[in-house]
């Protein structure tokens, strides 16, 4: 499977400020055994289900996505089982 890294992913997955009003936010996710799945929008296609992870160093998305998506990719990654 080939992914490709980009810095564009990580702003578009932030989330929208709650209204001025409320401290409280409200975000739909999925879990599956340990990952939180969360929809979002990329340059206004979607919801896509992106993994939220905290601790993530870069940013992954499908080669084939991105293009489609008009994202412009600085790097990428083979990824494979041996």
């Amino acid at each position: 499977m080939r992914f490709a890294t980009s810095a564009l992913l990580v702003a578009s997955c932030s989330m929208v400020a709650a209204p001025a009003e409320t401290d409280d936010v409200s975000v739909e996710f999925e879990s599956y055994g340990t990952y939180i799945f969360v929809p979002v929008r990329l340059n206004g296609a979607g919801p896509l289900w992106c993994i939220l992870d905290t601790g993530a160093r870069s940013t992954q998305i499908n080669a084939s996505r991105a293009s489609a998506q008009g994202i412009k990719l600085n790097g990428s990654l083979e990824i494979g089982a041996a």
